[in-house]
């Protein structure tokens, strides 16, 4: 970052416009990144994924909203249907 701006330079212009989306969100103030996401994950549930914590509050809504979007479309229907989209919203 120069003078405030976000610089990136490359050949490949996939890859540069890649690399400022990241540097961009890497410069907000609430940006905390992997090991930030990690570091609060395991703050509320101190035995990772495996933790009776996270099996209670967590697991149980996320396994059930999966069911609910199994019965509108299977992952496979997903990918190639349209106008799913309120209905798959209604699950949230």
């Amino acid at each position: 970052m120069s003078d405030g701006k976000i610089i990136c330079q490359g050949r490949d212009e996939e890859v540069v416009w890649s690399q400022l989306y990241a540097d961009v969100l890497k410069s907000r103030p609430n940006y905390f990144g992997y090991d930030g996401a990690r570091n609060k994950f395991l703050h509320f549930f101190r035995g990772g994924f495996a933790s009776s914590e996270y099996a209670s509050k967590e697991r149980e809504y996320k396994v059930a909203s999966k069911r609910k979007l199994d019965v509108i479309a299977t992952p496979q229907q997903a990918a190639s249907a349209s106008g799913l989209g309120e209905k798959i919203l209604s699950v949230f």
